[in-house]
Order: structure tokens, then C-alpha cells, then sequence
């Protein structure tokens, strides 16, 4: 390889008890031991029991046990949706301006939800996380007070296909 002004040097640092390894003496194991070379002790892997250590190693009077990460289980979070509710003192196109640009819904999907409101009283603008859903009722409630309009938008939480709340 030649050195040019993007190359740097790289000092070879002694490589502690076949710890580690140098890049150029890559074929030399990582590890020694019974596993080949990939750091597993005999303990690990799946026969081993969770919550046991995976491997330790004693140096003089110290030993240094090695404890294995636990993963946290994620959950989705709540979901919640936004509600149109139908009133007689808001225009249908600004209704429908309110999807396309806050909802970011197509022209055809904002006037059937528009109409939907219109004939029932009230439709689903989207399903959100809280925190967004909250941002976006604020959004529409400003922009509606702003133009002079009563329009009302709700938040609720979303329930499951048996009714119970999610």
C-alpha cells in the first residue's frame, strides 16, 4: 500500500494475552479455546442456563465474571384517534384542505372522510401515537380558529376489535 497525505500511520500496539488481535495478523485466532475462536466460552451459547455467567477469567487473586446483557421488552405504544366532528359553519373544502395538509391524505381519501363526517357526525382523520395525535388537534383547532370556524377535533384512545381500550 502506498502513503499518501490521507494514510496514517498505524503503530502496532502487543496484542495482551491473544485478546485482541492486529488486522494484519488475521489469521490468528481472536480467542483461544474450545469454540474456535469466537469469544464463547464452554458455558455459552444455547445450553447454557439464562442469567448464568457467560465466561470468567481469573487473573492472581481477581476473577471477573461477565454477566450477560438482558433485553428490554418493547411494547407498541397506545394508539389514539383523531376525530372530525360534522358542524354547520364549517365549509367542506376547508375541511378537506385540513386533511390533505395536516393529515397528508389524497384529495379522494380526504373528501370520502369529509363526507363521512358529514353524514354521521363525526370520521377518523388518522390513527397516532398520543404525542402526535395531540400535535395535530392543536394543529387543526388553531388553523380552524384562525379562519373564523367552530370545526371541533378530538383525540381518543384507539379500542381493540373487542371494544376494550388498547
Amino acid at each position: 500500500m502506498r502513503a499518501g497525505p490521507w494514510t496514517v500511520p498505524v503503530a502496532r500496539r502487543p496484542v495482551a494475552a491473544g485478546l485482541r488481535r492486529d488486522p494484519i495478523d488475521a489469521a490468528e485466532p481472536l480467542l483461544s479455546g474450545p469454540t474456535g475462536g469466537f469469544g464463547l466460552g464452554p458455558k455459552s451459547g444455547p445450553g447454557r442456563t439464562p442469567g448464568e455467567p457467560t465466561h470468567s477469567v481469573e487473573r492472581g487473586d481477581v476473577a471477573v465474571v461477565v454477566e450477560p446483557k438482558q433485553k428490554a421488552k418493547l411494547s407498541r405504544p397506545p394508539l389514539y384517534k383523531v376525530l372530525l366532528h360534522n358542524d354547520d359553519f364549517t365549509p367542506m373544502e376547508f375541511v378537506v384542505s385540513l386533511l390533505e395538509t395536516i393529515f397528508q391524505r389524497s384529495e379522494s381519501e380526504a373528501l370520502a372522510i369529509m363526507l363521512h363526517a358529514h353524514t354521521t357526525g363525526m370520521a377518523v382523520a388518522g390513527v397516532y401515537t398520543f404525542e402526535i395525535g395531540e400535535a395535530k388537534v392543536e394543529k387543526v383547532t388553531a388553523l380552524a380558529q384562525e379562519a373564523g370556524f367552530p370545526l371541533l377535533c378530538t383525540l381518543e384512545p384507539e379500542s381493540d376489535e373487542n371494544g376494550d381500550e388498547a
